[in-house]
């Protein structure tokens, strides 16, 4: 089988990339650190599930960090991790190895390319090689992202929940292969199913207006989409629990008391929930660890990729695009709980597809290394403080 050089050079650099993070990150500074750790290491999971055989390596981690202070907040401009916030080199590689054996299917696809495309055809026979091309570069600068990096390396089971999530991708246009996707999503992780579910639905909809009814009738289906999630956010979660059972009424039970005990309304207005949103996609900790750096590129690059696909008149550009930003802004104005780009980091293959058909491959995987290489360096800073 022939390798993919490239794929493999950059997998590399991905690999390095993520353990450098493991090790500058200050440990525990994951969403909802301590449930998340308990799960893994109290459930028994079954033997088709990835952690039955990861068990000896998360049983190996040091998980008290209690000791950990950090100096940081979402609105701080810099931060200090001190020594103490340290994970040890041990516990980074086997961190490290973890996220490698969760997104070893990938890497796998990602390294023989023309095996994953004879897959592919099985299962879409128009597809092209060179749309399987894009779809795999678009897999590989997700890799090299910053936000995915992090958010991959999480001692939780949502990493394994992204990288489900990016088979959706993938496998687009697939009907059989995406509805069995949605249903491991929905068994891993109700709440955050809730979203990948929507944005396809939204996907699948809004293709079907935009060939009906043209570009700008697709653009008012987006603002009247979004709209309803600031109008209904208040409304509809005792509704879904009410007449429905189950996974889903107790989510969305767990959600309503969330939002009345934790004052999510009035810690996050509604102006800065798609900002906290965008940011923690990019990358910020909950604790705020951030890089101002890398919100600068990021803000330069989303503003002229925004330009160059509003004023093209590629449909595809305009579907990857803007109905991601729309599915972010209705579930954060809808639901601030799902402020955290968690909920969102398997939308980067989307725009990393749009940005490498206008800018070439290259350019963009130069550019999300640059990025998270920012991120890298920043964190050096804040251990020198």
């Amino acid at each position: 089988m022939k390798v993919s050089i490239t794929s493999v050079i950059y997998l590399i650099l991905a690999s390095f990339f993520l353990l450098f993070f493991r090790l500058l990150l200050p440990v525990g500074d994951e969403p909802d650190w301590h449930v998340r750790v308990f799960e893994l290491q109290n459930f028994i999971y079954p033997v088709y599930s990835p952690f039955f055989y990861l068990r000896d390596l998360i049983d190996a981690i040091e998980i008290d960090y209690n000791s950990c202070q950090l100096v940081s907040s979402p609105t701080s401009l810099w931060s200090y991790i001190p020594t103490n916030c340290s994970s040890s080199f041990n516990d980074s590689v086997y961190r490290l190895l973890i996220t490698i054996f969760l997104v070893f299917p990938i890497i796998w696809l990602l390294i023989f390319r023309k095996l994953t495309f004879f897959l592919l055809k099985q299962f879409h026979s128009r597809i092209t090689k060179e749309e399987v091309g894009y779809r795999l570069d678009s897999l590989l600068v997700f890799l090299l992202m910053p936000g995915s990096l992090y958010y991959l390396g999480l001692l939780s089971i949502e990493a394994f929940f992204v990288v489900i999530s990016l088979f959706v991708f993938l496998f687009w246009n697939s009907i059989g292969i995406t509805l069995a996707l949605f249903i491991i999503l929905f068994f891993v992780d109700v709440g955050n199913f809730l979203v990948v579910f929507l944005f396809y639905s939204v996907m699948l909809m809004s293709g079907v207006v935009y060939d009906n009814f043209g570009k700008k009738i697709f653009f008012v289906f987006l603002f009247f989409f979004v709209l309803t999630g600031l109008t209904l956010g208040s409304v509809i979660l005792p509704i879904i629990y009410t007449f429905f059972d189950g996974a889903i009424a107790a989510k969305a039970s767990l959600m309503e008391d969330a939002l009345i005990d934790g004052y999510y309304h009035d810690k996050y207005p509604i102006i800065l929930r798609p900002v906290i949103s965008f940011m923690t996609i990019g990358f910020m900790t909950p604790s705020g660890v951030k890089s101002l750096f890398l919100y600068i590129v990021l803000a330069v690059i989303f503003v002229k990729l925004f330009f160059d696909v509003l004023k093209s008149n590629n449909k595809i550009f305009h579907l990857y695009f803007f109905v991601p930003i729309s599915t972010v802004f209705f579930f954060v104005l809808f639901l601030p709980i799902y402020a955290n780009g968690k909920y969102y980091i398997f939308l980067i293959p989307f725009f990393a597809y749009v940005a490498i058909i206008l800018y070439g491959r290259l350019a963009v995987f130069f550019v999300a290394s640059l990025m998270s290489f920012i991120v890298a360096f920043n964190l050096l800073l804040y251990r020198i403080g």
